[in-house]
Parts: structure tokens; sequence; C-alpha cells
């Protein structure tokens, strides 16, 4: 009977930690598997890179690393740099005068 009972507890207590470390887990877990996708898709080309490099591998990282950040940096830039843009333009056009002039001829009306 005291064997059973001590089973018990520890698949309870088994069952709360699992289910404590999926909670912690579980905001890593769409990350994990974008970077694991990530990984596949881009083997080819490090295994080519490293060819490329005669056989040494931390340079062949270096350049793989610099590769993908600025795949991934460049056209985030540009995107912050063009809402930026905008954003001056929308501030120019909002100039007091034209807004007063445009409330206005709405109030006329």
């Amino acid at each position: 009977m005291a064997r059973t009972v001590s089973f018990i507890v520890l698949v309870l207590a088994t069952s709360v930690l699992l289910a404590l470390f999926y909670q912690v887990v579980s905001v890593f877990l769409l990350p994990l598997f974008l970077a694991a996708v990530t990984v596949l898709l881009l083997l080819p080309l490090h295994l080519y890179v490293v060819r490329w490099c005669s056989n040494r591998r931390y340079v062949a990282a270096a350049l793989m690393t610099m590769g993908v950040l600025l795949a991934v940096l460049v056209p985030v830039m540009t995107v912050v740099m063009i809402a930026g843009y905008e954003a001056v333009e929308l501030i120019d056009g909002l100039d007091s005068d034209s807004m007063r002039g445009q409330v206005d001829r709405s109030v006329r009306t």
C-alpha cells in the first residue's frame, strides 16, 4: 500500500513539475522552431561556405552569421527608414495654418 501511495505522489509531483516547466518553456517554442527551420534551410549554404573557406569552420560560421544578420537587418532598417520618412511627411502636412484653414472651411459649410 505504501509503495502505491509513493508512486502516486511521485507521478503527481512529476506532472506538476512538467506543467510548470511547459509554462516556462512555452514562450520559447516558436523561436526554437523557427531557429531549427532556419538551420535546416541554410545548412547546404553553410557547407558550401565551409568548402569555400578551405574547411575553416569558424570563418565560415562568422561569414554565415554576418550574412544572415545582413539579410534580416537590411530590410528591417529599410522599413524603419521609410516609416520615419512618412512620419516626418505626415507631421509636415499637419502644420497649424493649413489645419486652421481646413477647420474654418468645414465650419462655414
